[in-house]
C-alpha cells in the first residue's frame, strides 16, 4: 500500500487513516522495512496535500483532519493569539481565531510538543473566516512561502505532531 498511485487518491482523512493503521505496526525496535516505507508515502502525500497551492477556504468539511493541541499564531503586527481549535486542510492549516488579521501577512506558529519543546513554523495568512452559524472565526495559513531545507523540516515536524494530536473519530 505505499505506492505513490494509490496514496494520490485518497483523501486526507484517508490517509490519516492509512497512517494510523501503520502504526499499529511498530514494534519495540522500530518499524518492519516495508511498514516504514509505507509510512514514509504517506506522511510526504499528506504534507503535500496540507502545503498545496489552492483555495482551502471553502473546502468540504470532510476533508480536515481537526487537531487536538493549542497553536499560538504571532504576528508582527499585533500581540500573539491561542487557539486548540485546529484543523489541518488541503491546501492550509486552520486556527480559529477571532482577531484582525490580512491576507497574505506573514505569522509565525507554535505549538509545544509533549516533552516541552516548541516548533515554530512561518507562513502565510491565505484567507481569513468570519464568524458565522457554520463555522468559527479564524485564518487559513498557507505554507507556499515555505523554502529552505531546515524550514520545510520544521513544517514537516509540525504537521506530524498536530496529525499526532488530532481527534480521533
Amino acid at each position: 500500500m505505499g505506492n505513490t498511485e494509490e496514496l494520490a487518491g485518497l483523501s486526507l482523512p484517508e490517509l490519516v487513516g492509512k497512517l494510523r493503521d501503520v502504526h499499529t505496526m511498530r514494534t519495540p525496535v522500530g518499524w518492519p522495512t516495508e511498514s516504514a516505507v509505507t509510512k514514509s508515502s504517506i506522511e510526504r502525500r499528506i504534507i503535500e496535500i496540507i502545503t498545496a497551492d489552492g483555495d482551502s477556504s471553502r473546502g468540504e468539511t470532510s476533508d480536515r483532519v481537526t487537531c487536538d493541541l493549542e497553536v499560538k499564531v504571532r504576528s508582527a503586527n499585533r500581540p500573539s493569539v491561542k487557539s486548540a481549535e485546529v484543523d489541518l486542510r488541503p491546501g492550509a492549516l486552520f486556527v480559529a481565531v477571532d482577531a484582525p488579521f490580512t491576507i497574505g501577512e506573514p505569522v509565525e506558529l507554535e505549538v509545544e510538543t509533549d516533552n516541552n519543546y516548541r516548533l515554530r513554523v512561518v507562513g502565510n495568512v491565505g484567507w481569513v473566516a468570519h464568524r458565522s452559524k457554520e463555522h468559527p472565526a479564524g485564518v487559513g495559513v498557507t505554507f507556499q512561502s515555505v523554502v529552505g531545507d531546515a524550514a520545510e523540516r520544521r513544517l514537516h515536524r509540525l504537521i506530524l505532531e498536530l496529525l499526532r494530536n488530532r481527534v480521533k473519530h
